[in-house]
This record gives C-alpha cells, structure tokens and sequence, in this order.
C-alpha cells in the first residue's frame, strides 16, 4: 500500500493508491456511464459520486 500525504491551503489529504479486480464487461460499463477514456478516471468519478450521493447513508 502507497500512502501520500498532500497539503492543501486549510488542510492536509492522506492519498492511498488501492487495487482491485472487477468483470472487463463491469469496467467498460463504467467508462461508458461515466465518459471518462481511462479505468482510473471512470473508477475516481463513481467513488466521489458514491460518496457524494444524498441519497447514500
């Protein structure tokens, strides 16, 4: 695990790098849904949408 810590003007970002094995056929649906060309660009805008999402508790 690659942990970075980054500083910002009010506060300090712990940034982890993280892996995972998912479907081809799940990963190409999420570049589609999100519109993003690259895995690591698809998979960071649903992790913010997830975490963003109101209706998510």
């Amino acid at each position: 695990m690659i942990i970075m810590i980054m500083m910002t003007r009010t506060e300090i970002v712990r940034l982890m790098h993280v892996q995972s094995v998912l479907p081809e056929k799940d990963v190409m649906a999420l570049k589609r849904k999100t519109g993003e060309l690259f895995i690591k660009d698809a998979l960071s805008k649903a992790v913010y949408h997830y975490l963003s999402c109101k209706n998510n508790k």
